[in-house]
């Protein structure tokens, strides 16, 4: 695996800084609002850190996944939810950069990104089960001067604040079904979004209700073809769980932070400190392990995107183990704390519910599991043994 350049590495040491100075004294504080936290995103852009895995021809950095992903962790430590709100959008705008037209990607890219822009991708509906997503309700009609949309997605990251919504729709022409398509609908076309509604965690990222009441766009809001929405959406659900893996990864590492001065500042017994025990030396140990393993997984699949390698499998491993390893750690961990791992003035509570959120989003661990056993199940019928 390569190492960083310069320019990289500037870029990392400034996300860390920023994340020491700008992002840890309001944690608390955007938790508590439950609200997309704009003075953050706004003191970011002035340190150009967002937008920083574009290419630079789309006002990007062009900078490489092994250099997002250290920057990543680095940031997530010290909080996972605002760091998911400020790399958001390359897995929001995933769809145009696949398989987006020149034009698509000027406008839903560069001069989205020029605007300090977001986009949003709306897959799940409360209709039915978010882990199946091809079950659209959603419908687009085509009409003589391009389609209308009718439907109702929910839990859409960033919805509060898009300009841009990617929507997973059925297409049909009259009676005929023409299949999955995405769509990129502007916020003004009528779009009508809810407020950020509270969760047990990642409360700084809005995930609002979005509905599309009979919305009219033009045949140039459609993305990769009529019909071939599914290769799209799995495209982009593989590489945000890219980013998944980082914040999540992040959050375990800094769960492991906040309580390593704990560990040597409590005394228990006879006077001797926690971190002493025989018990808690194993317990930290084995997930100091697990964290290890978990970030060498995410450093290859960064390193394997950059060479253009298939990742679907990497990634959907590290979404399960990260995620298991993030909700184990930061309960073990708030045992060690005592009643201070329950008191929302101490930081293991927020790490506590950001953590077990993490095994939903974005494909359940029980999704990602299938994912594993197909290919291993496959490989296996073929004699491949992959």
């Amino acid at each position: 695996m390569r190492d960083l350049t310069s320019f990289e590495l500037e870029y990392v040491s400034s996300c860390a800084r920023f994340a020491r100075e700008v992002m840890a004294p309001s944690v608390k504080h955007w938790d508590e609002k439950n609200a997309f936290p704009l003075e953050i995103h706004q003191a970011a852009a002035q340190r150009g850190i967002p937008y920083a895995g574009f290419p630079r021809d789309l006002g990007g950095k062009g900078l490489s996944h092994l250099a997002l992903v250290t920057a990543g962790l680095e940031m997530a430590s010290v909080c996972a939810p605002m760091t998911f709100t400020l790399a958001f959008d390359h897995g929001s705008l995933r769809p145009v950069m696949i398989a987006g037209s020149p034009e698509q990607r000027k406008r839903w890219v560069k001069d989205l990104i020029a605007e300090g822009g977001h986009g949003a991708w709306c897959m799940t509906e409360p209709e039915s089960s978010g882990s199946n997503l091809l079950a659209i309700h959603t419908k687009a009609t085509r009409t003589n001067g391009g389609w209308r949309i009718d439907g109702h997605k929910c839990m859409v990251g960033m919805g509060t604040v898009a300009q841009v919504f990617f929507v997973l729709a059925d297409a049909w022409d009259g009676d005929r079904r023409l299949g999955p398509t995405v769509f990129a609908v502007p916020r003004d076309a009528g779009v009508v979004v809810s407020e950020n509604p509270p969760k047990i965690g990642f409360r700084c990222l809005p995930t609002p209700e979005v509905r599309f009441p009979g919305v009219a766009v033009g045949n140039d809001a459609v993305i990769g073809g009529v019909g071939s929405g599914l290769p799209v959406l799995l495209d982009s659900l593989d590489y945000m769980r890219l980013g998944g893996g980082v914040v999540i990864l992040g959050l375990t590492r800094g769960a492991l932070h906040d309580v390593a001065p704990w560990l040597d500042e409590r005394e228990i017994y006879g006077g001797q400190r926690l971190g002493d025990t025989s018990h808690v030396q194993i317990v930290v140990g084995r997930l100091l392990a697990r964290l290890a393993a978990a970030e060498a997984l995410l450093f290859q699949a960064a390193a394997d995107l950059d060479d253009g390698k298939p990742v679907s499998h990497l990634l959907s491993a590290l979404k399960l183990v990260a995620s298991d390893l993030a909700i184990d750690a930061t309960s073990e961990i708030a045992q060690l704390w005592g009643w201070r791992g329950i008191h929302e003035d101490y930081p293991a509570t927020k790490r506590l519910r950001d953590a077990r959120q993490t095994s939903i989003y974005e494909g359940t661990s029980e999704i990602q599991a299938m994912n594993l056993f197909r290919r291993w199940a496959s490989a296996a019928r073929s004699g491949s043994g992959e």
